[in-house]
């Protein structure tokens, strides 16, 4: 685009006429396309995203009918989408600066069934119909296409998923790891509130108790508790309504990897949703004190002293316990996404991407057909970019690993039938001689390529360790032949180390690389090695685009280890996720833990009193409470360990480098959770072993 200042690469959307309709979306200025704007032959046409509209033409409601130029032709933009409207971010690429009609397939797509046009088809299912019947449908089709064309179409078929599941990737067990977090949390929080409703309840037997014996039914004062615990968690409701309308504030915009995530808000659904936990968590933890008030003996509470009852502390006990049982589970399932995300973090697929800058350029075809020039703009470059200081290496390759693209082919050795049978669909990258020095890929065998590969000479080529073992298992691949990629031949002439160019833990194909000079590429990715931080490169470079092409954009500018670590946004935010609710569980248990032993230390403060009077030691006062804390640990700890083996084979699928039984991390949480208990025992036990006797049996 090199309307309005300076040139600016952006992302067309190539559409058919009946995208937006299909969609549910209407311009907010202007039109959508026209079913004889998507004919050959037709007038230029485009829409703007609202953003471009915006960023570009500062929101100019007057766009509408003006001329832009896009790669040297005029455009006439005839409307303006609405804010927020980001098709096909997740299905094609990335988000669309603008959209342009079709026009049909491409010549080239229409001359030769080979082809790939590069095309996404988007589709309605009628009422009642189902993605699985859309499969099977077009499965059919194929295998028609199969049989009425079997040299393209052979082992071709069509893949279908909705568009959610695209869009949503992996972060869509994130999401759902989020909603098992919050119910875990909401549990661990309702066993903390029934065990201090019943011990508060409890505390008010003698009052309960003469309101019984005065008249007042068991009935009458079950529904005043439940009553009582309903303000309680209808306070809660409204302030977790407050603190997350407040977060969204604080922190949605800065949340970029979370998909629609403007879309997000506190509608009528999230009151319904919030106000049926409520009442959910009501019922909960009201339901002891309740019970509890039910079947009070007042007789026997008015005659008795102590002021305690055992089947009460046993529930105090076990809602303490289920508490820790709760965040052994939350805390041993963080550990290990945790130390997922960390050797994912470590290993970064065969790339060394610390101190790399990627940026990538697009020659258009004019002036940059003739492939000598292209070739000279790019070795020019790199000459400029090495002269930087601070800068190590220099390189460029057509498609970035980590960057979600790829470029597939077919390739066989050398002398086998190009069919189906012998081909494997395989990466294939071009790549200057520089470039696996610059990215850190290491060299295995043989050479890599030189200023003496270029056009004219027997074409070479580069494969990864992955590829020698599919096509020459056991042998030396350096020597060998393949074809393929419209190669009639290709000598092997060096071994790399594979790279997992769509994600560290993601799957990955073969890859083959062909020097740029062999065949030349007008797009690149160039990448630059330096000292010190990446985004200083970033002024040096537009200088030396700027240099050679003033009219060249560069665009996609950021640090590879940016790169890489957007591939990990679903184990970033399952590990994230993972240990703010666990930390968020493990104080809930900590305070539920200390009031239980606080209560039970300021009930028994005549039975210690007594103790000490006898003859008892202060510091095995204090080694039984602390030991009764223990004993409750290492209960909800027995407990949790069973339900942590299930909540780890239900994330086992995202662990990457640990096992769901992981000893270390099974022994780390039980630490925590024993430390946490002499913590929130210390006080409680110190306070017991202070009790003066005479001040304890002051009563008697």
């Amino acid at each position: 685009l090199t309307d309005q200042g300076a040139a600016e690469r952006v992302l067309a959307g190539v559409v058919t006429a009946n995208l937006f309709p299909l969609l549910g979306v209407r311009p907010v200025f202007g039109r959508g396309f026209l079913p004889e704007e998507d004919a050959p032959g037709s007038a230029n046409v485009a829409v703007l995203s609202h953003s471009l509209w915006t960023a570009r033409f500062g929101a100019d409601s007057g766009i509408v009918g003006r001329t832009i130029t896009l790669s040297g032709e005029r455009y006439e933009v005839i409307g303006v989408m609405p804010r927020g409207f980001r098709f096909a971010d997740g299905i094609v690429y990335g988000p669309a600066d603008l959209w342009l009609p079709m026009k049909g397939l491409p010549a080239a797509a229409r001359a030769s069934r080979g082809d790939h046009p590069g095309l996404v088809g988007i589709g309605l299912l009628r009422p009642g119909a189902s993605v699985e019947t859309a499969r099977a449908d077009l499965a059919a089709i194929a295998a028609e296409l199969t049989r009425e064309h079997p040299m393209t179409n052979a082992d071709q078929s069509v893949r279908v998923d909705d568009a959610a599941t695209v869009i949503l990737g992996d972060l869509q067990s994130g999401l759902l790891l989020l909603l098992a977090a919050v119910a875990l949390v909401l549990l661990v929080a309702c066993a903390n509130v029934a065990g201090l409703a019943l011990a508060r309840t409890t505390a008010r037997g003698r009052e309960i108790a003469i309101r019984v014996a005065l008249g007042a039914s068991h009935r009458h004062v079950a529904l005043e508790l439940l009553a009582e615990s309903a303000i309680v968690s209808v306070a809660g409701c409204v302030g977790g309504l407050l603190v997350g309308w407040g977060a969204l504030l604080a922190f949605g915009a800065n949340i970029t990897s979370l998909p629609r995530l403007d879309a997000i808000g506190l509608d009528a659904r999230v009151f319904v949703l919030v106000a049926v936990a409520s009442g959910l968590s009501t019922l909960l933890f009201a339901t002891a004190p309740a019970l509890w008030a039910r079947r009070l003996d007042a007789d026997r509470w008015l005659r008795t002293r102590s002021g305690t009852d055992v089947g009460a502390t046993r529930a105090r006990r076990a809602f303490v316990a289920a508490e820790v049982a709760l965040t052994l589970m939350l805390l041993s399932v963080s550990g290990l996404l945790l130390r997922s995300f960390a050797a994912l973090r470590a290993d970064t697929g065969g790339i060394e991407p610390t101190g790399v800058l990627a940026f990538s350029v697009s020659l258009p075809a004019d002036p940059y057909s003739d492939t000598l020039r292209a070739t000279g703009f790019f070795s020019g470059l790199e000459a400029r970019l090495r002269a930087v200081p601070g800068v190590e290496a220099v390189g460029a390759v057509s498609v970035l690993p980590f960057s979600g693209a790829g470029s597939q082919s077919g390739m066989s050795r050398f002398g086998e039938p190009t069919t189906p049978e012998y081909e494997r669909s395989v990466d294939v990258m071009v790549a200057t001689p520089d470039y696996f020095r610059t990215m850190g890929i290491a060299l295995v065998r043989g050479r890599g390529f030189t200023t003496a590969d270029r056009a004219g000479t027997d074409p070479v080529a580069i494969v990864d360790e992955a590829f020698a073992a599919t096509f020459w298992p056991g042998e030396d691949p350096v020597g060998k032949r393949v074809q393929g990629w419209g190669f009639h031949a290709l000598e092997v002439v060096g071994v790399v180390r594979h790279v997992t160019n769509y994600g560290v833990a993601a799957p990955s194909r073969e890859e083959l690389y062909v020097s740029h000079a062999t065949r030349p590429y007008r797009l690149m990715t160039v990448v630059v090695r330096g000292q010190g931080d990446p985004a200083q490169l970033a002024a040096p470079a537009r200088a030396a685009v700027r240099e050679l092409d003033p009219n060249l954009p560069i665009y996609g500018v950021r640090a590879m280890r940016d790169v890489v670590d957007a591939t990990l946004t679903g184990p970033r935010l399952a590990a994230f996720v993972s240990a703010s609710f666990a930390a968020v569980a493990l104080l809930l248990s900590a305070i539920g833990l200390y009031s239980l032993i606080a209560f039970q230390v300021a009930q028994r403060t005549r039975e210690i009193g007594v103790r000490v009077a006898l003859g008892a030691q202060r510091t095995a006062v204090a080694g039984m409470v602390v030991r009764q804390a223990l004993a409750i640990v290492a209960a909800g700890c027995v407990l949790g360990a069973i339900g942590t083996v299930g909540a780890a084979r239900l994330v086992r699928h995202q662990l990457f480098g640990v096992g769901p039984g992981d000893p270390l991390v099974l022994a780390a949480v039980a630490g925590l959770l024993l430390t946490v208990a002499l913590i929130a025992s210390a006080i409680p036990a110190r306070r017991a072993a202070s009790v003066e006797p005479l001040i304890a049996m002051r009563d008697e």
